[in-house]
């Protein structure tokens, strides 16, 4: 495993930092496989965009509505949290998401200093059609596909997503530790 200092490189903590040194025979499956999953990404992004943009929201805004859609209720600190915005973007976000019709704020059931956030109908209707969407086309997919994909594959790709998770956390870690 790569040693990280405040010498190394932002290429190569970005790669320490997500991968051990592969075995020879690892690289042949992972590279194939990291390919894959980057398209994915970039389609997700995209579909993801011209959804936020039919309704009239960024990307940063939709994103917001899915998370609360997913968690049900988050404070407005939470928020920022995990969008990695600041407490001030989160508020003028939460203004927007308002006016638009897709959140509300309502206070706080055992802290009155705080306010909980939550989808109106329309902010639930909103990430429902985009998730169906992400299901007719994966359904229709798998309906395609001559072999249908396996639990191990749900499983791997669950582990791949936790590994991205805890390298995020490690290269924001050390991004913290050179400031």
């Amino acid at each position: 495993m790569t040693v990280l200092d405040h010498t190394t490189s932002p290429a190569r903590v970005h790669r320490a930092a997500i991968v051990e040194e592969p075995r020879p025979v690892d690289r042949e499956l992972a590279g194939p496989l990291a390919r894959a999953l980057h398209n994915l990404d970039i389609e997700h992004r995209r579909i993801r965009g011209s959804f936020a943009r039919s309704i009239g929201i960024s990307h940063s805004e939709f994103n917001a509505v899915m998370l609360l859609g997913d968690l049900g209720e988050l404070t407005p600190k939470q928020l920022a949290d995990h969008l990695g915005i600041t407490t001030g973007s989160a508020t003028a976000m939460i203004d927007r998401l308002e006016t638009a019709g897709l959140l509300v704020r309502n206070p706080h059931p055992r802290d009155r200093r705080s306010l909980l956030l939550r989808l109106t109908a329309r902010g639930e209707t909103a990430k429902n059609t985009v998730f169906g969407l992400y299901l007719t086309t994966i359904t229709d997919v798998i309906t395609d596909a001559q072999t249908p994909p396996r639990q191990e594959v749900i499983d791997l790709l669950e582990r791949i997503a936790g590994a991205i998770r805890t390298a995020e956390i490690t290269v924001a870690a050390q991004s913290r530790s050179h400031r």
